[in-house]
């Protein structure tokens, strides 16, 4: 069982960018000390949603002021970039690192990104798995040449070389089976979830996974596939599930504003079916979005103890293993209360987890043995 932290860079009104930054290094540092796995940084552009631009860039900052925490992208955008770019910032922040990096991908799903991009939407998913199997070839040979629909090179060898073997690749999937089987396919590690509100059908695609699973005759092991989740937790209950809600609501009005993938009242594009509920939960008047995330399975927002039990559940009827921790979502939440929260995670809810995941397995084994 594997826990990590996600830095999205959200920039609240009141805080300047480079506090941002420094904010978000300090939680890196803190992850590092307190013992998480893995720092996951995702990529967005053009707005307050989400100021990493360069998740490479930001991950060689991580890799100055952390030892031992894995350092990996959820995601980058290979249709945003050369794959000869992203290959050669792959190997340097492997290098830096000292082969600590972990290289997420997905398709991207804001519409005003592809916009200003001149990228058209319609494309993501031909241009994602071309630049994918590129970046791969790239760095797992010393040369390589290809002619693609979208790119194409000569003899292309990239320096310097990773200091990994292979550097581990990830593929961010919601429940589109196909991408799902293509990763498995490929031998990829997944990233299940939804980007902008905790998903309570989170475990179907854990089924359309071991469906994959099947059709390639390889074992159902999860080990390699995280979850993404919004967490908030402090040994005061109340405010535990109270003091996120403003920042949550500015994270609603930033994806609002900014991260639709579609516009109201048009067709939802074939590849993003998946998100065709978009509305209905980020621009619904109904309920509170902050209610409607509590309620989830994937909201680890409460006390220590009611989070335990959640991820206690995951575990035990879906297979969960790993987990990515959005612990400030909207990015206004003070340091202070972020910095605890990911202390009594640390300290008090990951060892708990783990102690009962290991409990349940060995229970498990002597049923199936009886």
């Amino acid at each position: 069982m594997k826990f990590g932290i996600f830095i999205l860079g959200e920039k609240p009104p009141m805080l300047p960018g480079d506090e941002v930054y420094r904010r978000n290094l300090d939680q890196c540092r803190a992850a590092d000390d307190m013992g998480y796995d893995t720092i996951w940084l995702g990529e967005h552009h053009f707005s307050p949603y989400g100021t990493i631009a360069d998740p490479f860039v930001f991950g060689a900052s991580v890799a100055a002021v952390t030892k031992h925490a894995r350092i990996g992208t959820a995601v980058v955008i290979p249709a945003f970039m050369n794959p000869i770019r992203m290959a050669e910032r792959v190997a340097m922040v492997d290098a830096i690192s000292g082969g600590r990096f972990d290289l997420g991908l997905g398709r991207g799903y804001q519409q005003k990104e592809f916009k200003k991009f001149g990228i058209p939407m319609e494309e993501s998913t031909e241009r994602f798995i071309e630049s994918v199997e590129v970046i791969e070839n790239l760095l797992t040979h010393e040369s390589y040449s290809w002619e693609g629909k979208f790119t194409r090179g000569e003899d292309i060898n990239i320096f310097p070389r990773p200091t990994q073997q292979k550097v581990p690749f990830y593929i961010a999937v919601l429940r589109t089976a196909s991408t799902i089987d293509w990763g498995v396919s490929k031998g990829y590690g997944m990233m299940v979830g939804n980007p902008y509100i905790p998903d309570p059908e989170l475990s179907k695609s854990l089924q359309l996974l071991y469906q994959a699973h099947d059709k390639y005759d390889v074992d159902r092991d999860v080990s390699d596939t995280w979850a993404l989740t919004t967490a908030f937790t402090s040994n005061d209950e109340q405010f535990a599930l109270n003091y996120p809600r403003d920042s949550v609501r500015l994270n609603m009005q930033f994806l609002q504003q900014y991260a639709a993938p579609f516009e109201r009242g048009e067709e939802v594009p074939k590849d993003y079916q998946a998100y065709s509920n978009w509305y209905d939960t980020i621009a619904s008047r109904d309920i509170d979005p902050y209610d409607k995330i509590l309620q989830m399975p994937t909201a680890f927002i409460g006390s220590p103890d009611s989070i335990i039990e959640k991820i206690r559940a995951m575990n035990n009827e879906h297979g969960w293993e790993n987990f990515i921790l959005t612990l400030n979502k909207g990015g206004a939440m003070e340091q202070e209360h972020v910095l605890e929260a990911m202390k009594i995670f640390a300290e008090e809810i990951i060892p708990a987890a783990k102690e009962n995941a290991e409990k349940d397995a060995e229970s498990k084994r002597v049923d199936a043995s009886a």
